[in-house]
């Protein structure tokens, strides 16, 4: 089964029709853990790894810089968009396994390796990508949560040491974001601008 996942993810995840234009989040974006479950359906488990998400892994990823897409604008569109969400879920679980594992993580690993919290990561992750798949088959959602979408992925797959889906993943997201910004040169926000750094950084730490 892993395998098949492996292969699956190689394919880049980037509409290739016109999305709506990218939504400015509110000013106030912080995610309210305390009433969480309130405004989106998580199992259990799901839930743990989401604040898991939220209280370290965010975090790690957002330090120095960034803090503001991994800590705020990330969990604030997860609690809306489904599939956002089973790829944040999908990074706390994998984390979690990375810390209490001590897996390491420039090595792909195979199904015969995962322990609980990377068997419900690669399941969560499936999850993100067939409603990735759907929302862009379906021309739903918008552009916010296309280039979330591919940070995820990079992310999870750069984790995995899925070299090749991660650096497809860079690319793909950063071209699709740098185009939107030539068709709309005006449209200048702080989000706007952080999401801009974060592609930057991608592509050039990408294999």
């Amino acid at each position: 089964m892993y395998n098949a996942i492996e292969r699956a993810t190689l394919r880049r995840l980037v509409p290739t029709v016109a999305q709506p234009n990218i939504s400015t989040p509110p000013v106030d974006w912080q995610v309210n853990l305390t009433n969480l479950q309130a405004g989106c359906v998580m199992s259990k488990d799901e839930n743990r790894y989401f604040r898991f998400f939220c209280s370290d892994v965010a975090k790690r990823f957002g330090a120095p810089y960034n803090f503001s897409v991994w800590e705020k604008l990330i969990p604030q569109v997860g609690e809306v968009e489904p599939f956002i969400r089973h790829a944040t879920v999908a990074l706390g679980a994998l984390q979690k396994s990375i810390i209490v594992m001590g897996h390491d993580q420039k090595s792909p690993r195979n199904s015969h390796s995962l322990d609980p919290h990377h068997m419900f990561a690669v399941k969560s992750y499936c999850k993100a990508l067939g409603g990735m798949r759907k929302a862009m088959a379906q021309n739903q959602g918008n552009l916010t949560s296309a280039f979330l979408a591919c940070i995820l992925a990079f992310c999870f797959e750069n984790l995995e040491g899925h070299q090749k889906a991660a650096g497809s993943h860079a690319i793909g997201g950063s071209s699709l974001f740098h185009k939107w910004r030539l068709e709309k040169p005006h449209s200048n926000s702080t989000d706007i601008e952080d999401l801009d750094s974060v592609f930057a950084e991608l592509v050039s730490v990408r294999p």
